[in-house]
């Protein structure tokens, strides 16, 4: 970026049951999760949950879609991220 952004935020969707845990995410229920890890970058975590009533949509995501807004407060003007999703068994 030519300067500085304010804050960088990126949004994901998943019908799953997300819990903020250090350093990442814990999605969905036992016995099938996963962990998003957010390899060191110092995001918040921000969940928003939507009842959904289009049968069409619940078909694919079930009656509850959430959105998971990760910001970066103070990005600075270069830089990378780097997300991993992995089996979670713990």
């Amino acid at each position: 970026m030519e300067r500085p952004a304010g804050e960088v935020v990126l949004n994901l969707m998943t019908p799953q049951p997300v819990v903020d845990v250090p350093g990442g995410l814990i999605l969905g229920t036992d016995p099938v999760r996963a962990r998003l890890d957010f390899g060191g970058t110092p995001f918040t975590v921000a969940v928003e949950e939507r009842d959904l009533d289009d049968a069409r949509m619940t078909l694919s995501w079930g009656h509850v879609l959430r959105r998971v807004r990760l910001t970066h407060p103070a990005p600075g003007s270069a830089g990378s991220v780097r997300l991993t999703l992995s089996r979670y068994s713990g």
